[in-house]
């Protein structure tokens, strides 16, 4: 899993989000749900190309910080208000103990026995356990091709 920050940014006509760490990668929308919603699909299609053509997948580097500007008389004042802490990624084994245990917690289950009550059509009319499914199965690199 790669996790990259995302900027959107108010423009004229609504809003644009780019990643700084993903050169060329943008979405634009009238909302900021839009637009996020837009940028979403931007970056799985572009890596989707980048990896079809042999481009390597930049690692992402980029954080996000909020900086608060506080004017008092001719000077100005700075303070970041959240400190993001550096994200530590997991290992593969880590991971799969994390989807492994969520999957227990929420679902009463391991995620193998979670995919195969899915694929039996166990979840039919569900649309939450659908997104649920669908969810997990982006986090677990084995169910990528279901």
């Amino acid at each position: 899993m790669m996790e990259f920050t995302v900027l959107i940014e108010k423009s004229d006509n609504g809003y644009a989000a780019y990643l700084p760490d993903l050169p060329g990668c943008v979405a634009a929308g009238d909302t900021i749900d839009e637009t996020r919603d837009l940028i979403a699909e931007a970056v799985a299609s572009h890596l989707e190309i980048m990896a079809e053509y042999g481009d390597p997948i930049p690692e992402p580097n980029s954080l996000a910080r909020t900086l608060a500007v506080y004017p008092i008389g001719s000077t100005y004042h700075t303070r970041f208000l959240t400190e993001v802490p550096q994200p530590r990624f997991l290992s593969e084994d880590e991971w799969q103990q994390k989807m492994e245990r969520e999957a227990q917690e929420n679902f009463g289950m391991s995620v193998a026995e979670f995919f195969e009550a899915w694929k039996a059509g166990e979840f039919e009319g569900k649309p939450e356990i659908q997104d649920d499914v669908i969810n997990l199965a982006m986090q677990v690199p084995e169910y990528w091709k279901l």
